[in-house]
């Protein structure tokens, strides 16, 4: 029986691929692993506001955390008015506002601009206590604007 060598350039390639593959799949595995709990939140936020409001379409996700961390869903309802449903972590406080209650995202934005924020890094929808806010991340400062009114609530 005929033995088959590899050159010592081939074993060097075909170890190097190997190594690559398996930090391939080892990054993506763990990566996939740390999503899980975002994900699984996802799925019991939707979950909870299908069966609280009248969510039809369902948008974006967001993940608030103040004194208490709550995930938020925006969507329509089957009249095409926006809204946006608020869960507790522990699915014990569920919060539904249309978007048209308050003031929008970008809105927000611009309070938070002028009280002192450069640039926006990103703009989360929230409860603190019982109030509905948005909380504006510009660098390593959080605005707080109640949703409601307008107002800098810190």
């Amino acid at each position: 029986m005929k033995r088959f060598y590899l050159s010592t350039k081939m074993q060097v390639l075909v170890g190097t691929g190997l190594v690559l593959l398996v930090l391939l799949i080892s990054t993506l595995t763990v990566t996939y692993i740390a999503s899980l709990p975002r994900i699984q939140a996802r799925q019991e936020a939707i979950q909870v506001a299908k069966r609280y409001s009248d969510m039809d379409e369902l948008g974006k996700f967001q993940l608030f955390t103040g004194d208490d961390t709550y995930y938020s869903l925006f969507g329509t309802d089957k009249k095409g008015r926006e809204m946006v449903v608020s869960v507790g972590s522990d699915n014990s406080h569920v919060y539904v506002y249309k978007l048209s209650d308050g003031i929008s995202e970008s809105k927000a934005k611009s309070i938070a601009k002028r009280q002192g924020a450069k640039s926006v890094d990103r703009v989360t929808f929230g409860i603190q206590g019982e109030t509905p806010v948005w909380q504006v991340k510009s660098g390593t400062t959080y605005y707080t604007i109640n949703f409601q009114t307008g107002d800098l609530v810190s």
